[in-house]
């Protein structure tokens, strides 16, 4: 029997419970978050970040209407991931609102060589990067912690960095324990300049988070990570790794884009789906906020509510 682990797990989910309250569907083995809705006593949910994993689709529906019929939540909002993606006949029946492709994904199928796709440009990046850092895998990340706190604060002030990815320092500690995560570390005469985060679930893998120093963008820490850590989840039989998108909610050709595509051999969607659990309170929402025609979801949140 297969153990749930990374963003399905209970662990990971609680990690947020500074910001939201954590909520199972529990037949169907999905972590859901609720918000609360401004100006009023009602809530709904949304995905942990990137994305929530379910373990069974076919109980996804019935966990749905055990909701409905419940303390019934306004809305779900949720962003489903390539890998977890079941046939789209099945996810449309699931969510009454909207299923629809959301985001590019960059993958790597290690059914082939995932060394020999990689660009000439990060070839040569990653080269120049090793002769200045070693990469170490953490058997233990909580003993890194500080570092990853350090790292990930001055990526949020130089990105300015808002919303769900905005990490305090508790959550990111939290996150450490998460059955699954591995912690990929680049060091620079015995200091730590960068830190990659990467979560794994049996045969499949993702990128979570990321943060380097200035020294550690000066010296190329994140293309000697990347490099040594698609060999190490060749090397545990690992079939597919995630690496996620570009950076906002729509498709743009940004550094990270560039970034990503250079490591992959695959390309694939993920989707955004959007389910209304109590129609009576969406439509009053909508009505009250002038949002009934917008095209978000939900839409009474698209003025960022």
């Amino acid at each position: 029997m297969n153990v749930s682990r990374a963003y399905s797990h209970k662990i990971y989910a609680l990690s947020f419970e500074e910001k939201f309250s954590a909520r199972a569907l529990p037949n169907a083995g999905v972590w859901l978050l609720e918000r609360k809705i401004e100006n009023t006593e009602l809530f709904d949910l949304i995905s942990v970040y990137p994305f929530s994993l379910c373990n069974n689709w076919q109980a996804f529906g019935d966990d749905l209407d055990k909701l409905r019929n419940g303390d019934k939540p306004v809305s779900l909002a949720m962003v489903i991931d390539p890998l977890n993606r079941p046939d789209t006949v099945l996810l449309q029946s699931l969510f009454n609102h909207t299923a629809k492709p959301f985001k590019q994904h960059f993958l790597i199928d290690f059914s082939t060589d995932p060394l020999a796709s990689i660009a000439s440009h990060h070839r040569r990046n990653a080269r120049k990067a090793f002769k200045k850092l070693e990469i170490e895998f953490c058997r233990q990340p909580l003993e890194h912690a500080d570092d990853w706190v350090r790292l990930y604060g001055e990526l949020i002030r130089r990105h300015d960095i808002h919303g769900i990815a905005a990490f305090s320092d508790s959550m990111l500690r939290k996150q450490l324990q998460t059955p699954g995560l591995e912690m990929a570390r680049a060091v620079h005469n015995n200091r730590t300049v960068g830190i990659c985060l990467w979560m794994r679930d049996h045969r499949h893998a993702w990128y979570h988070l990321a943060a380097y120093s200035s020294l550690g963008y000066e010296l190329g820490a994140s293309f000697a990570i990347f490099h040594e850590s698609i060999r190490r989840f060749e090397r545990k039989d690992v079939e597919i790794l995630n690496l996620g998108g570009g950076a906002g909610t729509t498709a743009k050709e940004d550094g990270l884009t560039r970034f990503k595509r250079g490591w992959s051999n695959k390309e694939d969607s993920a989707w955004f789906c959007g389910h209304v659990l109590d129609p009576g309170s969406y439509d009053a929402l909508t009505e009250r906020t002038g949002t009934s025609q917008s095209d978000f979801f939900p839409a009474y949140r698209s003025k960022g509510s």
